[in-house]
């Protein structure tokens, strides 16, 4: 049938009309609008719907609404009444109510909608001055519905799925006809004005009446999408406000609006179904009691340092927590072979001119990539909305943690801001900074609340503990991997000196460096394995990296991971900072007060001879402390995730 009816408008058009109309539109905009206006129906579809779903099913929330009601679209786009009903069959089954109940429901949920399809014909009538009898019909059908309701005959409400709309009465059905109207509003827009990018412009009070009726007779299930039957009534009735100079101009016109209009919407409909479908269970498969309380956790990703220190606490938080991780580049690929919900998003990464960041660089391509920025938000605002996670546990990561805040009119997520950034922010400096440093620190908190304008609680990772100056911040020790904590092969320190940058550009000085010290290197993290002298340049692999730490005398680092790594098995650390990274100047004081390593800026020959020479007081020092503790991280860390 649908294709006879669209054979028929195609076959009565002017084909020249027709493509040039579809060529005329700006695509990008009307794919902009359908995006937008998709995104809103959803969710005014599920704020319109989830108080007449909680009547009957008073624990589901909008969110599971909103799954649902997106799952239902590959069913919606072959009838929307199918649509309905799977929607109908997830949200029984989430809540465990009767379907015949929850059928009920969507029943109240079709009376609110009918109001407003009669509401929209009655003030159509009157703004065109029809006679009475044009909009008494609607009236007296409303009427006599709310007087059925009113009267609730018993034979009636002893019915299953007839009963919720007695136990609404005449009150809850005005509450959800109220409640009904931004989803009516949203649909009505996007229905009137799609056309416009056709050269079909309809007047409002005409669009009152012809709009409805597009409407309802998409919903027919005579064909998919209405596709066929709505575009013959728009035919009929929309002909007259298209452009073009003859009927069939105006009607290519016509045709080109409904017929885009259904492609791009059925194109937007299967791909927010199928996304939601690919997200897995989904609260409305899940029976409340085997639900796992959903933990969210974004890390910055510009390398591997931050990925490996959440390792410890993502297998700890895995075993309690259904733990959706957010990253990107090598450290994705590396966390999604030991996690199942690992989701890519973009990675902020420095640039470096020569051996110094440039800034200009870095704010040039974070101004360029807005879109794929906003692209991941998007990802990670769905997961939130879907999911309800009880935090977001960000570590260093800006994406996720604005989005929180975005949502959090609509969805209460607790932000934990997680990382060793924070001690720059929230404590007092550990050290006494000269005038430079303190102009660099102020301009590093700035960097620091751009990322994280603000949190529910700050855990800071140091093994320095200065005076706090946030209420909502505590200190934990910096996690590290199990693995290196619980090493238990041989030691020395006698081997080669362990080198470990966090990268392979801009480090064309290093090996001359190297080889003038004199002292035998490995160094770790560049791409290809060479022998300089005594200086063996390797590619990363954690074995080999642990091993050679166990025998290192000292450990040449520039992050403060490779720090951890270091002084977890006893090693002293010589901090080499990148020039124009102040948050590297600030990690090498923070060691130097501490007493287990020293800053070279820049890092000589001499300096590499200097500090091997004088080794044994670092080594006391660490003798003497105790810095990591993973179980004790975790159990803050989860105090923080439950709000305690």
């Amino acid at each position: 049938m649908a294709f006879v009816l669209v054979a028929v408008v195609l076959w009565r058009i002017d084909a020249r009309a027709f493509a040039d109309a579809l060529r005329g539109v700006d695509a990008l905009a009307f794919f902009g609008f359908a995006l937008v206006f998709s995104l809103a129906l959803l969710t005014a579809d599920a704020f319109a719907t989830a108080p007449l779903y909680r009547k009957v099913a008073p624990g589901l929330r909008v969110g599971d609404v909103w799954v649902a009601r997106a799952r239902s679209y590959p069913a919606s786009v072959l009838n929307h009444h199918l649509g309905q009903a799977h929607l109908t069959w997830q949200l029984a089954r989430r809540s465990g109510v009767p379907l015949p109940s929850v059928a009920g429901a969507t029943l109240l949920a079709y009376t609110s909608w009918s109001g407003w399809l009669a509401a929209a014909w009655v003030a159509s009538s009157v703004m065109r001055g029809g006679e009475w009898w044009w909009w008494a019909g609607p009236v007296a059908v409303v009427g006599g519905y709310l007087l059925l309701i009113a009267l609730a005959p018993r034979p009636l409400t002893t019915v299953a799925f007839l009963a919720p709309l007695f136990e609404a009465g005449v009150l809850g059905h005005v509450v959800a006809w109220v409640q009904r109207f931004p989803h009516f509003a949203v649909l009505f827009l996007g229905t009137w004005l799609s056309p416009r990018f056709f050269g079909v412009t309809v007047p409002f009070a005409e669009a009152l009446t012809s709009v409805p009726l597009l409407m309802v007779v998409a919903t027919l299930p005579v064909a998919p999408q209405g596709l066929g039957t709505r575009d013959a009534l728009a035919a009929a009735l929309l002909r007259q406000f298209a452009a073009g100079s003859s009927a069939e101009e105006q009607l290519a016109h016509v045709a080109a609006a409904t017929l885009g209009w259904a492609v791009v919407l059925t194109v937007l409909q299967l791909a927010l179904g199928l996304l939601a479908l690919r997200l897995g269970a989904a609260p409305g498969d899940a029976r409340a009691g085997e639900r796992r309380p959903v933990v969210l956790y974004a890390l910055a990703s510009n390398g591997m340092a931050h990925a490996t220190r959440a390792l410890p606490m993502l297998e700890r938080l895995s075993r309690s927590y259904e733990v959706h991780v957010f990253c990107g580049g090598p450290a994705r690929r590396w966390l999604a072979a030991r996690f199942e919900r690992v989701h890519w998003i973009r990675r902020f990464m420095a640039f470096y001119v020569g051996d110094r960041v440039s800034i200009p660089l870095v704010m040039a391509v974070a101004v360029l990539t807005l879109p794929l920025s906003a692209w991941c938000m998007l990802t990670i605002g769905w997961v939130m909305v879907t999911r309800r996670p009880l935090a977001l546990v960000t570590d260093f990561e800006a994406l996720s943690t604005w989005t929180a805040l975005l949502l959090r009119p609509f969805v209460k997520v607790r932000v934990v801001v997680f990382d060793n950034f924070c001690a720059a922010r929230v404590a007092e400096p550990p050290f006494d900074p000269t005038p430079e440093e303190r102009t660099l620190l102020r301009k590093w908190q700035g960097t620091l609340k751009a990322v994280a304008p603000t949190a529910d609680v700050f855990l800071v990772q140091s093994v320095v503990h200065p005076t706090l100056t946030d209420s909502r911040a505590r200190y934990v020790r910096p996690p590290i991997r199990d693995r290196f904590l619980g090493y238990a092969g041989p030691r020395s320190d006698d081997g080669p000196v362990v080198v470990c940058l966090g990268g392979t550009r801009g480090f064309d000085w290093l090996p001359e460096v190297l080889e003038r010290s004199g002292l035998r290197c490995h160094v770790y993290g560049f791409d290809q394995a060479r022998e300089v002298g005594a200086v063996s340049f390797r590619r990363f692999e954690d074995d080999a990296y642990l091993e050679s730490l166990a025998h290192a005398p000292f450990s040449v680092v520039r992050g403060i991971s490779s720090a951890y790594d270091a002084l977890s098995l006893g090693k002293p650390i010589l901090f080499c900072p990148a020039e124009g990274q102040f948050e590297h100047t600030f990690n090498a004081r923070l060691f130097e007060r501490l007493g287990v390593g020293r800053m070279a800026a820049p890092l000589t020959p001499e300096a590499l001879r200097d500090f091997l020479a004088g080794l044994e007081p670092y080594r006391q020092r660490l003798a003497g402390l105790s810095m990591f503790d993973n179980e004790s991280v975790y159990a803050e860390l989860e105090r923080a995730v439950r709000g305690a």
